[in-house]
């Protein structure tokens, strides 16, 4: 522990040494399509393609998008790839502008922690690059990114490492306007393990979206290919082809491909499924309905009746809500007509004032398959216990630089089984000791059948040498007891994140962990890097 608190004197004290004075430029989402979010702002004389844009999650102000355009006063975005939210027309975004001078500590700055630098250079030709749905984006826009990182643990028992490279590739209004195409793609494989490979191409390939759109005219859209379509994207990825109509704000499409493969997110022609759907958009409201049959080689696997429905019921409720109704189940040669609703999930978020709202849920929905995860035990273990169930949370601004919030989980089932609580609570504070700094706490406890746990965490995040470098410190304490064996365990978490921007289109990232068990008194360790080109 001496070691780790030393680190973090070094680390509070450096961030005296660097700085720089900020503002912020504030901006509103006016629009999302599937691929991208667009911003306006009074202004974006400062914003240049490839910025970060910031949002506040869980009272922290987090990256969230970066910008591929831009006009005068919009920007389009593309969201970052650990981002997990859905973004809602009028959402607050922040854009922060930097100038390097000398500080003292007790200078105060705007609330905001990036992890990227803008610089203030002006993209070329810039009234020439529309941005607003309204607007015509020049025709030929490619844009996209390709990086490569490495994974790496490092115990007393074992060593693994493995490597992962991902390229994100998207295309708009090419051909005079008709053609587009989307695509992610990773590729991980650990060098020990290349027969699993050879063995099998998926098991290391992950084709996340690959598509090509064509555009009939303005009102019909045809894509074939493996894509999410966002108008019920519960269902997840089709491979195949779909078509969508559009009249004014009613839309009729339709789908017919396959599922991908359960086992390794392979093509698999044997998972026939076909389907139809119906929606309204009109402002922030999204509506759908469709109807898929599903098979498992000849014969039908499901057949079932999905709506969705997302938007405002007042100027301070946003509500989302989906379910799903089965009509045929196939299940261990028994066939079931009857109908049960099922994969039913709602969500509602309440804006009391700029200083409070409040948020909850009820989640039914099945198990997710999670092809990649890198996750940590206790992040892993959070995630699978809290997902399903009533969540009701808070979040509060009693102060200009704190933040507070809190939420409350619970897992539930008729037959009593897989019950767990789970409640958490932050405290953050903005700029506790000067520019670009953050300082948070964090305490969750979790209950499940067969444990215990709670976990306490401090994280302190700096910007330093003109957001050129960003560091992100944390220690996190957690104790477990499984009621089966009578065990205790006690760990603790440290880890330390370094973001780079080489250039306004390169970066690199580091991160490192240790887990330190008390029992064995022994350190694991967890060292990943990545670097990322955008083009």
């Amino acid at each position: 522990m001496r070691y780790l608190i030393s680190f973090l004197l070094v680390f509070v004290a450096c961030s005296s040494i660097w700085g720089q004075e900020s503002s912020f430029l504030e901006g509103e989402v006016s629009f999302v399509s599937s691929r991208n979010v667009y911003i306006k702002f009074s202004s974006t004389e400062k914003i240049t393609v490839g910025d970060t844009l910031f949002g506040e999650l869980e009272g922290i102000m987090t990256p969230v998008l970066v910008v591929s355009n831009k006009s005068s006063t919009s920007v389009v975005t593309s969201v970052l790839e650990s981002v997990e939210t859905l973004f809602q027309k009028g959402q607050k975004i922040y854009y922060r502008v930097l100038v390097p001078i000398n500080i003292e500590i007790e200078e105060e700055i705007p609330n905001t922690i990036p992890l990227t630098s803008p610089t203030n250079e002006i993209a070329p030709d810039e009234d020439q690059v529309l941005v607003d749905p309204s607007e015509k984006i020049p025709e030929g826009e490619i844009s996209g990114r390709i990086s490569a990182g490495s994974y790496s643990s490092f115990s007393d028992y074992r060593e693994s490492h493995r490597f992962r490279y991902a390229l994100i590739m998207r295309g708009e209004h090419l051909l005079e306007d008709k053609i587009s195409f989307d695509g992610y793609i990773t590729f991980r494989h650990a060098p020990d393990r290349w027969e699993d490979v050879k063995e099998n191409l998926f098991n290391a390939l992950k084709v996340y979206n690959l598509s090509i759109g064509y555009a009939l005219n303005s009102t019909t859209h045809f894509s074939f290919g493996r894509r999410i379509n966002r108008r019920f994207s519960n269902m997840g990825a089709v491979d195949g082809l779909q078509i969508e109509k559009n009249f004014g704000n009613f839309s009729l499409g339709a789908i017919v491909g396959s599922r991908p493969d359960y086992n390794n997110y392979g093509v698999n022609l044997n998972l026939f499924e076909y389907g139809a759907f119906a929606g309204f958009q009109k402002d922030r409201n999204l509506t759908t309905l469709a109807f898929v049959e599903q098979k498992n080689r000849a014969f039908t696997d499901r057949r079932f009746v999905f709506l969705q429905h997302s938007g405002n019921l007042t100027n301070n409720l946003f509500m989302l809500a989906s379910f799903e109704v089965d009509l045929y189940q196939r299940i261990n040669e028994i066939v079931d007509q009857s109908p049960h609703l099922t994969n039913f999930f709602v969500s509602a978020n309440f804006t009391a004032s700029k200083k409070i709202r409040f948020n909850a849920s009820y989640d039914n929905r099945k198990n997710i398959i999670f092809y990649e995860s890198y996750k940590s035990y206790i992040d892993q273990l959070i995630d699978e216990e809290t997902r399903q169930g009533f969540r009701i949370g808070v979040h509060t601004r009693p102060f200009k630089q704190v933040s507070i919030g809190g939420n409350f989980n619970w897992r539930f089932q008729k037959s009593g089984q897989n019950d767990s609580k789970n409640a958490n609570a932050f405290v953050t504070i903005n700029r506790p000791w000067g520019k670009g700094s953050s300082l948070s706490a964090r305490g969750t406890w979790l209950r499940t059948g067969y444990l215990e746990s709670f976990l306490v965490g401090l994280r302190v995040r700096q910007t330093v040498i003109d957001g050129k470098i960003d560091t992100d410190a944390y220690i996190r304490r957690i104790n477990y007891q499984y009621y089966l064996t009578g065990l205790t365990r006690a760990q603790y978490l440290m880890g330390l994140n370094l973001n780079f921007r080489l250039t306004r289109q390169l970066s690199l990232y580091l991160y490192g962990e240790g887990t330190y068990n008390e029992s064995d008194q022994k350190l694991d360790k967890r060292i990943n890097t990545r670097i990322i080109k955008r083009f």
